[in-house]
């Protein structure tokens, strides 16, 4: 059976300087529009690095799986084979890493962006101590998924909305954030589809949070200081569902993904209010929320940030002295249990709570039911997202994060490549269940939430002789083949004593 077609990678796509001829899915259901790179012998080289580098300050082990080549309704981990060598075209390489929690002495989440450019990955550990890991934690909202430009995606905000302008230079991070820098907090609002994070307590332990639900909040616009909720002021965020996205989410939920309806959702908000969308920027360490935009009677239903509706009878005169690039100082009432962290981080969907696989069934029938009960089937989620990324079927470099007891790691399944596959979201929750049964985690996983993927899914640590990373990290626009420090944007650092 044949599973790939040839397809050419045309010069620039990878950062690549000449022509090459990659591979793609033969079957469009299986297909990400990301083309594989092919095999070359520097290869060789990086996985023999990848593979030899042996260090006692972290737990590495690496797993060439040989993978399914169909997903079907009976897939289970048995589905899946170790296998000692790559091959081409069916394996991905699987990456567990893992730190002791009583090793940590602190940790940290912030973010990298400066002047709308991602910063180098050398240069931001640069003044760390060596015994420093890193990973990418959160997503930003690209320029591709914002403005109506030559490069854009078909569903960019820019062509769903053209009559609504947006400000310029943002890379918008997506989920909800909350850092108290000494005293000082710096928070948005939570859209509830974003509920795993990551959490910083006040002595730098890391935690991983499956649920997290925040419902009040204070915050400073202009003149006043505002308590939400309140009776005259609707908080309208992008995965509030209405008849039209719920059709929507229905089709994407019995089409797999296959359905392209959720590309041109742009419905509007209409009623005699006056919309503040609220957002950030997505600059600097700690970005600041600011109002994006005011309007009058009619607002598109963004997919990023929140829009208050303010009744006009009662906030007339204080919502007309509103103006775009207004600072918004935003403060939630944490949950009692993290009142004393310092960074807090929503990531994506938890695939393991309390020891437990999120999905009932491993199967796509499964995955699908739950992404769709964590409501990640609502469009206004993928219209946020530059491919589909919780697919049960399209395979993509991935990256999840665990916790139990003793320790805090992460799995990497290396893709984008000939000799490694990637993983889909079946995937994922499959080989966590093989793997734990094979021994190959060092305790019971507890928690286990999904990261960004792509070219920005990497473990790097720093040693004497500069940044090593601990995966194959995925050639991309933003990232080179065989270069895993450019595209980093949202830090997750772990110091060791």
């Amino acid at each position: 059976m044949k599973t790939h077609i040839k397809q050419t990678i045309p010069i620039g796509r990878y950062q690549n300087t000449q022509i090459l001829d990659g591979y793609i899915e033969a079957d469009p259901l299986y297909r990400s529009g990301s083309v594989l790179y092919p095999y070359r012998r520097e290869h060789d080289t990086i996985l023999s690095d990848i593979k030899s580098w042996k260090t006692s300050q972290v737990g590495v082990s690496h797993h060439w799986i040989r993978m399914p080549a169909k997903i079907d309704k009976t897939i289970s981990p048995n589905d899946y084979r170790l296998v000692v060598n790559p091959e081409s075209l069916r394996t991905t390489l699987t990456s567990i890493w893992y730190l002791k929690k009583d090793e940590i002495q602190k940790s940290w989440s912030d973010f990298t962006i400066r002047d709308n450019q991602i910063q180098n990955l050398q240069s931001y550990m640069d003044g760390l101590s060596r015994h420093t890991f890193i990973i990418n934690g959160g997503y930003f909202v690209t320029p591709n998924l914002l403005l109506d430009k030559e490069n854009a995606r078909e569903w960019s905000f820019g062509r769903r909305f053209p009559e609504y302008a947006l400000p310029e230079k943002i890379s918008p991070f997506y989920g909800f954030y909350y850092h108290n820098h000494r005293g000082r907090v710096h928070s948005t609002f939570q859209d509830l589809t974003h509920r795993g994070a990551i959490g910083i307590d006040g002595r730098g332990n890391p935690h991983l949070i499956s649920k997290l639900v925040i419902s009040k909040y204070q915050l400073k616009i202009g003149t006043q200081t505002l308590t939400l909720p309140h009776p005259q002021i609707e908080r309208i965020s992008p995965s509030d569902h209405t008849s039209q996205s719920q059709e929507i989410a229905k089709d994407i939920k019995a089409s797999y993904w296959m359905s392209d309806s959720w590309k041109t959702y742009a419905e509007e908000i209409v009623g005699d209010k006056i919309f503040v969308w609220i957002a950030n920027r997505g600059q600097g360490r700690y970005p600041q929320d600011e109002v994006f935009a005011v309007w009058k009677e009619r607002a598109p239903r963004v997919n990023f940030g929140t829009i208050l509706a303010f009744e006009k009878e009662a906030f007339a005169e204080y919502a007309n002295s509103l103006v775009v690039g207004m600072r918004v100082e935003i403060v939630p009432e944490l949950p009692e249990e993290y009142r004393d962290y310092t960074s807090i981080y929503t990531l994506s969907v938890p695939l393991l709570v309390k020891g437990q696989l999120g999905p009932q069934s491993l199967t796509p029938a499964g995955v699908m039911e739950y992404v769709d009960s964590c409501n990640l089937t609502h469009p206004n989620f993928q219209l946020s997202q530059e491919s589909i990324v919780f697919s049960p079927y399209i395979r993509v470099p991935s990256h999840i994060i665990w916790e139990s007891e003793n320790y805090i790691g992460g799995m990497l399944c290396s893709g984008r490549y000939e000799l490694s596959l990637g993983a889909s979201l079946v995937d994922e929750v499959n080989l966590l269940s093989l793997l734990s049964d094979k021994g190959s985690f060092p305790e019971r996983i507890e928690t286990a939430i999904k990261l960004d993927g792509g070219s920005g899914a990497k473990f790097a640590q720093k040693t004497d002789q500069g940044i090593r990373f601990h995966n194959l990290v995925a050639p991309g626009s933003r990232n080179a083949f065989g270069d895993g420090n450019s595209n980093f944007y949202h830090g997750v650092g772990f110091e060791l004593k």
